[in-house]
């Protein structure tokens, strides 16, 4: 189940299932080592919510920092 999430969201970065990985993760966590390269995939998925989800799988500084950026608009003049 878990090289399968990791090979669907590695080929659709921007998943529409995205946001069901993460819950199904939260339910059934991958071994560590996997469990990070999922979450960071999730942490720069373009929807804020699916972002929020990874922050909520991995609650560390650098999850949120990647968060942020992720989500970080250019400004406009």
């Amino acid at each position: 189940m878990w090289d399968a999430f990791e090979q669907h969201l590695a080929a659709r970065p921007e998943s529409p299932f995205a946001g069901q990985i993460a819950g199904a993760l939260r339910a059934r966590p991958a071994p560590q080592p996997q469990m990070q390269r999922l979450i960071a995939r999730i942490a720069v998925h373009p929807a804020c919510t699916v972002r929020t989800q990874a922050l909520a799988l991995e609650s560390s500084v650098a999850a949120a920092q990647a968060t942020v950026q992720a989500s970080e608009m250019p400004v406009v003049e």
